[in-house]
């Protein structure tokens, strides 16, 4: 580490800092039975920081805002560099593919600056997308002009029973408490034998300190959107109830050039390796509206 990420480290505030050894406790947690140079790395890491972080660290903890405040916020950086929209993209479109006729009705649930109902269009489908912000549906204007744009929340959606013969529902289910109201909502306007594909955080991500932070400067803004991390368990319980059967499930896994972008990789990038490598960090669903 040189001076001046020294000196940056030394500036964070004391939820910033909490952040970091967390990596570092992670990281040695997660090897502790190993011994070895690795380990003796990993210590004089945590004792560095802990000398570099103790006393001082003002400042507000991270501020918690609800969907639309934070998402109206969010729009006009949304587009910027995203390492889960990059993994779960060509993933989503995959999965979706078999479901993109021409002529075909597509919902675009939560569709952000429209990104996905621009694929959707550019493959002959009639594209919908629906977002609860007005922000978001204004940039989606010029990503995926000539798409029917739609303001609502997709736990109440405005579209007719069985009217979208396939949906994408990309990384937003998170935010919610409970999965069952949106995924009730969604199968009902999917005709039967139609198909979600869901990405979302993975439950994994909870022990990572993840949440929906926005803005630049990872860690050092201090705004973020809840994520309800769920197990598998929660979801197959969720999509059965809903109504879908499960065709399935992929876990991008972190790697090196996942693990460089995250904020504590400018202090201890080799720590923030270990302690997450190859660990998933997003569900990716495709599912099937059953005849029932």
């Amino acid at each position: 580490m040189d001076q001046g990420q020294a000196k940056r480290l030394t500036m964070l505030s004391q939820a910033q800092r909490s952040f970091v050894l967390g990596v570092i406790g992670a990281a040695l947690l997660r090897d502790w039975h190993r011994g070895g140079d690795s380990q003796a790395d990993r210590l004089a890491e945590m004792y560095s920081a802990v000398r570099l972080l103790e006393g001082g660290g003002g400042g507000e903890p991270p501020r918690e805002v609800r969907i639309r405040e934070g998402y109206e916020e969010w729009a006009p950086s949304y587009n910027g560099p995203n390492p889960m929209i990059e993994a779960e993209q060509s993933v989503v479109h995959a999965l979706l593919a078999p479901s993109i006729k021409r002529g075909a009705v597509v919902l675009d649930a939560a569709c952000g600056t429209g990104r996905n109902t621009a694929w959707i269009q550019a493959h002959g489908c009639r594209a919908i997308g629906l977002d609860i912000t007005a922000a978001m549906l204004q940039r989606a204007v010029s990503t995926a002009a000539g798409a029917g744009l739609v303001q609502g929340d997709i736990r109440v959606l405005p579209l007719r029973s069985g009217s979208v013969d396939a949906c994408v529902c990309a990384l937003v289910l998170c935010h919610l408490p409970d999965l069952k109201p949106a995924l009730r909502e969604l199968a009902r306007v999917l005709r039967p034998g139609g198909r979600l594909v869901v990405s979302d955080p993975h439950g994994r991500g909870e022990y990572a300190g993840g949440q929906g932070f926005y803005g630049a400067g990872g860690i050092t803004r201090p705004r973020y959107i809840r994520n309800y991390h769920r197990q598998a368990s929660e979801w197959i319980a969720a999509f059965g109830d809903s109504g879908f059967a499960i065709e399935s499930c992929h876990e991008p896994r972190v790697d090196s050039v996942t693990a460089a972008r995250h904020p504590v990789s400018e202090y201890f990038p080799e720590a923030v390796l270990a302690a997450f490598h190859d660990l998933p960090y997003l569900w990716i669903w495709s599912v099937i509206r059953s005849d029932g």
